[in-house]
């Protein structure tokens, strides 16, 4: 069965708070980096991107990976960014992995 998992920025003092507040997230980096970054990691991976709204209606781009495991998902904000990625996976220890891979703070989100 798989779990969903957030990533957000290591420096983030108090992630829990800060997920309940998107706002509050400190950017991971850009959408690019952050592609190029899994990418590395999972070289077959492949990125579909989708044109959304975030919540003060700016146009954002959505991007997600294609078939396989483990999927991640994450939103570009208007300004490049991205503040937070979603992965599913079958084992914790997976999400764990990646989390130190790419140096960022592993939050369950089946404790909230």
């Amino acid at each position: 069965m798989a779990d969903e998992y957030m990533l957000v920025k290591a420096g983030d003092a108090d992630a829990m708070t800060a997920l309940e507040e998107d706002f509050m997230l400190m950017p991971i980096g850009s959408a690019q980096d952050i592609k190029e970054a899994i990418s590395r990691l999972f070289p077959g991976i492949r990125w579909e991107a989708a044109a959304s709204f975030n919540e003060m209606r700016e146009t954002v781009t959505s991007w997600s990976t294609a078939e396989g495991a483990p999927e991640f998902h994450m939103i570009e904000e208007a300004d490049g960014n991205v503040t937070k990625i979603l992965i599913v996976v079958d084992e914790r220890g997976e999400a764990e992995h990646i989390a130190k891979a790419l140096n960022l703070v592993l939050v369950d989100e089946q404790t909230f």
